[in-house]
């Protein structure tokens, strides 16, 4: 398979020519200030040097993720069960109309909608 390039454009640099468009600036002194629940989980971690506060702190945030997603879901049931009937118009729209469709009812998930 051959491929064939096109000449680069009359305005184009020639081979081996750099354009420097900018300097690195200096370097500055910053205090940073760690936070957060790991941050905190690593300094209680290096004062008691317990290995297994790791596995425990990790499960306990893991399981408050856990709770929250969940809470924010709520009961939805998604189950294949109760899928939305389709209607006529529905199954006749065009693809290409796409911005006038609900894309909400186009995937079964009306009950979704906020």
């Amino acid at each position: 398979m051959t491929i064939t390039l096109s000449a680069a454009p009359a305005t184009a640099p020639a081979a081996g020519v750099t354009k420097v468009h900018g300097a690195i600036s200096a370097t500055q002194e910053r205090i940073l200030s760690p936070v957060g629940v790991y941050v905190q989980h690593y300094l209680r971690r290096l004062e008691s040097n317990d290995a297994d506060d790791q596995s425990d702190h990790l499960k306990v945030h893991a399981d408050h993720t856990a709770a929250e997603a969940a809470k924010a879901i709520g009961n939805l049931d998604l189950s294949d069960e109760e899928d939305e009937e389709e209607s006529e118009d529905l199954l006749m729209t065009d693809p290409k109309e796409w911005k006038q469709q609900d894309h909400y009812a186009v995937l079964g998930l009306s009950k979704l909608r906020y």
